[in-house]
């Protein structure tokens, strides 16, 4: 039996075990037909890319299933026809690798563009939504952030002329359009109801679930079982080889390092948690964040591990009084502590953190980020303003190429930084900064209109800051980029609905 099948039948069986749990606590917030048809999308794009074994069979078959479901969605659901299509491609986003693939030129152009599984979903899902949106162009700068955004958006649009030929700078800029505009786009002007904003946090923590549980067979087992597709499609993607740490795999999941898997159950996590008052089971709802966790734990990533913990306590703090709230972290300690002390899992997640044993590799890998910071640094201040296209080839950064003969820039606002310079990376973090504040304003605001839409905020604000905090520990690789862009549309869509909400 080929190695995709073989792969393809344990990802179809936890998926539909972990799906058949959320089904029972998704009552109050999706209706039957969504469920059915995010099951079936689910289903049946994990059949396609491992039993097509071509690439561009897979594709034909994603673009007539994705096409003929969204246009059949558009007037079964209960969701309003303008964000269906987000929600579809929200949904489908995590559940496959990026898949990346040159689409052949033609008279003397080398390649058209790269396309890739994100790409596929943005020109098939969000860009219709885009032209349907043409006669409200005009109104784009009016949300908070659309400036800031278009800003960024300006500057990186400016320095796609130093790729030289015209082929790679209007190749540069489509992919500034289709990966960062119209995720954003999409998620902040589909989204218009409380309920909207409900479906992707459920999205979120559902689809977060589903890898999480497919991470932990991958690390029991120690079988990355979405690698196999490199041989099946014919494609080129780095994905995660086979890291150990204190003799355990790291869970990985469709992505190309554990890392991402990580910052993506985060992001599961903090949804979970906006939503988890309208849970109807709360046995189930306690299993699947147990898994949640779990997945989280064996990706064995320190920087999701920090980002999830700050995130949940800054939850806590925005949605629950402090005598409640000392009450809980109590509880929390006095539960922990024995499974830290006394279990063999405990003490290893401890002895993986930095500093607390010499001898393993977390102090390599923190020795490696300061060498990284360090080497960038210098390069970053030959061209402080704008940056430079040409930084891999510098003698300080030739000098980071690993054993695997890359250079892994682990930490998203410094590669910003060495593409775009200062002027880049200043906008990028005040475009979040401003947003963070104007959320915890809006936020605040909301106890006065109801309080599943203060913990949605809140829920909101906490997984925007563990985003911030991850990021600076992972390159925007895989699908990172997308999530915080589109994140920050929902982030924004949210300030506009409560904006027009009247206060009680």
């Amino acid at each position: 039996m080929p190695e995709a099948i073989k792969a393809a039948i344990p990802i179809l069986f936890l998926g539909s075990l972990i799906l058949q749990l959320n089904k029972g606590l998704s009552t109050k917030l999706i209706s039957t037909n969504e469920y059915k048809l995010w099951r079936f999308l689910w289903i049946s794009t994990t059949l396609i890319a491992f039993f097509s074994f071509n690439y561009w069979l897979s594709t034909y078959l994603l673009i007539a299933l994705i096409t003929a479901k969204a246009a059949r969605a558009s007037t079964t659901s209960t969701t309003s026809k303008q964000s269906t299509p987000f929600l579809n491609y929200l949904w489908l986003l995590p559940l496959l690798p990026v898949l990346p693939k040159d689409i052949p030129g033609f008279m003397g152009i080398n390649f058209l563009f790269e396309l890739s599984y994100p790409r596929l979903l943005s020109i098939l899902l969000l860009y219709p939504l885009f032209l349907s949106n043409t006669n409200k162009q005009s109104a784009f700068l009016r949300l908070p952030g659309d400036k800031l955004l278009m800003l960024y958006l300006f500057i990186n649009v400016i320095l796609t002329s130093r790729n030289g030929e015209i082929t790679n700078i209007l190749r540069s800029n489509f992919y500034i359009f289709i990966d960062i505009f119209l995720p954003y786009y999409a998620a902040s002007r589909a989204l218009t109801t409380l309920q909207d904003l409900k479906k992707v946090a459920f999205i979120l923590f559902c689809t977060a679930s589903m890898l999480a549980l497919i991470g932990i067979f991958e690390s029991l087992k120690v079988w990355h079982l979405y690698a196999s597709l490199n041989n099946s499609l014919d494609i080129n993607q780095r994905f995660s080889t086979y890291l150990f740490r204190d003799n355990t795999l790291r869970a990985s999941g469709p992505f190309s390092s554990a890392i991402v898997l990580g910052y993506f159950i985060s992001i599961g996590i903090n949804m979970g948690l906006a939503i988890k008052p309208s849970f109807k089971k709360t046995q189930a709802s306690t299993i699947v964040f147990a898994v949640l966790i779990l997945g989280l734990l064996l990706t064995l990533s320190r920087g999701p591990w920090i980002g999830t913990l700050v995130s949940a306590a800054i939850f806590m703090l925005l949605t629950q009084p402090v005598s409640k709230l000392i009450k809980n972290i109590a509880g929390i300690t006095i539960l922990i502590t024995p499974i830290i002390l006394f279990s063999s899992f405990g003490q290893k997640i401890v002895s993986l953190l930095p500093f607390i044993n010499d001898s393993n590799t977390a102090v390599g890998t923190v020795t490696y980020r300061q060498e990284l910071f360090e080497n960038a640094w210098i390069v970053i201040l030959r061209h402080p303003l704008l940056g430079s296209n040409t930084y891999l080839n510098t003698p300080e950064m030739q000098s980071m190429i690993q054993g695997q003969g890359i250079i892994d820039i682990v930490n998203s606002y410094l590669r910003i930084a060495l593409n775009s310079g200062l002027l880049g990376v200043g906008v990028f973090c005040l475009f979040f900064l401003s947003l963070l504040i104007r959320l915890y304003r809006s936020q605040q605001k909301a106890k006065k209109i109801s309080s599943e839409a203060h913990i949605l905020g809140a829920g909101l604000l906490a997984t925007m800051i563990s985003i911030l905090l991850i990021i600076a520990t992972v390159s925007s690789i895989d699908i990172v980029s997308e999530l915080y862009w589109l994140l920050a549309g929902v982030c924004v869509a949210y300030l506009n609905i409560i904006k027009r909400t009247p206060t009680k």
